[in-house]
């Protein structure tokens, strides 16, 4: 199962952890995976090269693990960017609704 945690503190959202194999498909390419990863890495860019976002990015393949933290933001970009990350969460959580046994996602 793949189970995703996103932390917000008072300005909005600082940072997302990814963890674990979503396991739809053993036998052909996981398309859940996929598309997490796709979208993690959309959401990523879009943050450090259209809104300037500062992110600490690490991604262990061998683990499952990607971490993002947004150390900073200009305060100009601070609510589309949240508003990326929102999208990003209203994503996920669709996915999670139609794979409830591959995916997990919570907001702190």
């Amino acid at each position: 199962m793949t189970k995703v945690r996103f932390y917000k503190a008072d300005k909005g959202f600082t940072g997302f952890e990814i963890s674990g194999h979503a396991c739809l498909s053993l036998d052909t390419p996981d398309v859940l995976c996929a598309a997490i990863s796709g979208m993690t890495m959309l959401t990523v860019n879009t943050l450090i090269e259209c809104f300037g976002v500062e992110v600490d990015f690490v991604s262990d393949e061998k683990k499952p693990l990607i971490k993002a933290e947004l150390l900073s933001c200009p305060d100009k970009n601070r609510d589309a960017a949240n508003g990326v990350v929102q999208g990003f969460v209203l994503q996920l959580q669709d996915f999670a609704s139609q794979y409830p046994n591959n995916l997990y996602v919570e907001v702190n």
